[in-house]
């Protein structure tokens, strides 16, 4: 929706948290800027993580939203001191007691999940999350972005998961680099993809892996380049957990575990997931990168052994494609196109899920020896 004021006519969208008039995308960033401002006034905590290869800077208006959001780049933290690529002022109005930033003019699309509002024109991009109270903006030109919680304490485990992923998500796309809804596990010399919607059994797959000693880069967003040779990247070392995962992964029962939501707004395949944060536990299995020498796509059939037999490329896109786009809300074209450049690059392979689930990283690791040889 284009213009430079849009009366806001959406009843969802009503109430503190916007402005009855939403101004365009530059007024509505430095808005934003004069709200962090005021938040940080009595001081900033400031981190660096090294992000699919680019240092980025996180600043923090209070300690509340720096606990809640930081422990899912614990594995990728580095000293202070290298000139970031990319600036993040993140703050909650509950605990710095600030006014709601204002949104910008933002189609309004109630079919996504939660329904979001977003917003793009030339270098801004903007999403709100009504049920989260969270909105996440990029200004593309200046490498500056903006996240705002309602209140940092009330944010969903789930959230704190997975931190800023859609200003990721923007920004990581114009460095030729695409998030994706995928796991990824691995070795030094290269590791595999796990995708599928939600459901399919990349997070059991990822746990197997860890549990036959490959390294992990995550279990449900990971971010990949195609340039020179696909790599994987980590942007969170947080796991999502099923409760009889614990059973079949009994190394995990040393990791601190944040237990399922039980607020009922929660999305229903969030509800039901503990969520462990493995570099606190497993920090000598967690990886920054590694190449991508296959993609996986698992299939639970719950008899038999754990097999695995080669597939299409299109078989692989039509796995990883839809669920990425529904989960990043505002995925289009280009991260399509990114997708099919990435399926083209390297073998896939269907991963049947037997009653020996657990063995998937045992058949992941003879996969990558065979592929070494070749």
């Amino acid at each position: 929706m284009a213009g430079d004021l849009v009366v806001d006519t959406a009843p969802s969208l009503a109430g503190p948290s916007l402005s009855e008039v939403r101004p365009a995308g530059h007024v509505a960033l430095a808005a934003a800027q004069e709200r962090f401002e005021q938040a940080a006034a009595s001081g900033i905590f400031a981190k660096t993580y090294e992000l699919a290869g680019f240092p980025v800077q996180l600043r923090f208006a209070g300690k509340s939203i720096l606990r809640r959001l930081t422990r899912a780049f614990g594995h990728l933290e580095r000293p202070m001191g290298s000139q970031p690529v990319l600036t993040v002022d993140l703050w909650d109005s509950a605990t710095a007691a600030t006014l709601t930033p204002r949104l910008p003019a933002a189609d309004f699309d109630e079919a996504a999940r939660g329904a979001v509002a977003y917003f793009a024109e030339g270098p801004v991009r903007a999403l709100y999350q009504p049920a989260l109270e969270t909105l996440q903006m990029l200004d593309e030109e200046q490498n500056h972005a903006w996240f705002w919680a309602k209140n940092a304490e009330s944010l969903p485990e789930w959230e704190c998961a997975t931190p800023i992923r859609h200003i990721l998500h923007w920004w990581l796309a114009r460095q030729g680099v695409q998030q994706l809804h995928a796991a990824a596990i691995g070795l030094p010399s290269g590791g595999v993809l796990v995708v599928g919607q939600g459901g399919s059994g990349k997070s059991t797959v990822a746990l197997a892996g860890l549990a036959a000693g490959l390294l992990y880069a995550g279990d449900d967003y990971v971010a990949a380049s195609v340039e020179d040779g696909p790599i994987a990247y980590s942007l969170f070392n947080s796991g999502k957990v099923e409760p009889h995962h614990l059973d079949r992964f009994p190394h995990l029962l040393s990791a601190e575990r944040i237990e399922p939501e039980t607020d009922p707004s929660a999305a229903p395949f969030d509800r039901d997931k503990t969520v462990v944060y493995l570099h606190e536990s497993h920090a000598t299995t967690t990886t920054a990168s590694f190449p991508i020498r296959a993609i996986m796509i698992p299939r639970l059939v719950g008899r038999g052994d754990t097999r695995i037999g080669p597939v299409s490329a299109a078989r692989a896109l039509a796995a990883l494609a839809p669920s990425t786009i529904v989960q990043l809300h505002t995925a289009g074209a280009p991260a399509l196109t990114a997708m099919r450049k990435l399926v083209a690059s390297v073998p896939a392979f269907d991963l049947a899920l037997g009653a020996n689930v657990e063995a998937a990283g045992s058949v992941i690791r003879d996969l990558l020896a065979e592929l070494d040889l070749e």
